[in-house]
């Protein structure tokens, strides 16, 4: 792709048919067994769904792979965004596209925002959109890491947190109220990223580039090494094994031994398990982890809303501030998520 320009469209990324296979395969990688995403009847018969669904989180790797695949190596992710309109089923065909909507010059980056989203191909729709910030280095020197640290963002006043003055949702039930804008949870993982599981994490978005996943090509890369897709962090931690089993029960929702932040409202608050919806995520990508980093994460309860769906369900719909370490004190990534949690 040529230097970017005003309205330039980004190289489509086909994914193809998502199939109840490939879902498997992404569910191992980022170790979340949710049944709604390979159990048709309880898709159906428990969750409430139309079918199996594809994974939320697979879907914004896609758009990740979009923005960087686009740029090359020497780019930098450095913005993420995307909201979920509505579901992809399994065994739909998939494709991500884009176009540039600003270039940004500064002294020490260009800042290319685009305009993403992912297209299914059987339902003629866009069923995810988003955008993102890509940073390209001015004079070819600059390492990747560092871009970041030079470039003045003018959206970081969209993570400010929430005036203390703005009222609280009354129809949210008092013991989540009380728990808005204090952390809520903190986890270190009981594993260290691991080049099996970044191999693992590279086959399941499928060809992504090879300084993810082959230690011995990663080397002559501007990374000197492995290290892992922008968003792996999200996914990063891990239990000690049989801390958290699976449930056995008919309607279990296989969610019972993920290791994450930000997301478990139905075991915190006592909440039905089988209620839980992506809603979107804004993230900012800090530096990239590497084997043997351990990485840390803690979330915040930024805000709780009481709605009714357009079904008529009631719904909470919450917003976590996330934030992701390495035990050594590097920032990773930082995350403002949307979790719908459906109440009937």
């Amino acid at each position: 792709m040529g230097a970017p320009a005003l309205g330039m469209p980004l190289p489509r990324l086909d994914k193809g048919r998502i199939t109840a296979s490939h879902v498997v395969r992404w569910c191992a990688a980022q170790e979340n067994w949710d049944r709604i995403h390979y159990d048709r009847a309880y898709a159906r018969e428990v969750a409430g769904l139309p079918d199996a669904v594809i994974n939320g989180a697979l879907k914004q790797q896609f758009l990740a792979q979009l923005a960087t695949a686009a740029f090359g190596e020497r780019c930098w992710l450095w913005r993420l965004a995307c909201r979920f309109r509505s579901p992809d089923l399994v065994g739909q065909h998939l494709r991500a596209e884009g176009c540039v909507r600003a270039v940004e010059r500064q002294a020490q980056a260009t800042a290319v925002h685009l305009d993403q989203h992912l297209f299914n191909v059987d339902t003629a729709r866009v069923t995810t959109d988003g955008t993102a910030v890509v940073l390209l280095p001015v004079n070819g020197a600059d390492a990747p890491d560092a871009l970041p640290g030079a470039y003045h963002d003018a959206g970081d006043a969209e993570d400010a947190p929430p005036s203390a003055a703005a009222p609280l949702d009354t129809s949210v039930p008092a013991p989540i109220r009380r728990r808005i804008g204090s952390e809520i949870e903190r986890i270190v993982s009981f594993s260290p990223v691991e080049a099996g599981r970044l191999r693992l994490f590279a086959e399941a978005v499928m060809d992504l580039p090879h300084w993810h996943h082959d230690p011995q090509a990663a080397r002559t890369s501007v990374h000197r090494g492995l290290v892992a897709p922008p968003l792996f962090p999200i996914h990063a931690m891990s239990w000690p094994a049989g801390a958290h089993p699976l449930g056995t029960a008919p309607d279990a929702l296989g969610r019972e031994a993920v290791c994450e932040v930000g997301r478990d409202f139905s075991r915190r608050f006592g909440l039905p398990p089988q209620g839980l919806l992506n809603g979107g995520t804004r993230v900012r990508i800090h530096a990239l982890a590497r084997p043997d980093d351990t990485v840390q994460a803690s979330c915040r309860l930024r805000d709780v809303r009481y709605r009714v769906g357009t079904s008529g369900a009631p719904m909470l719909i919450f917003e976590t501030e996330n934030r992701y370490d390495t035990t050594d004190g590097r920032l990773l990534l930082h995350e403002r998520q949307t979790t719908l949690q459906r109440l009937a």
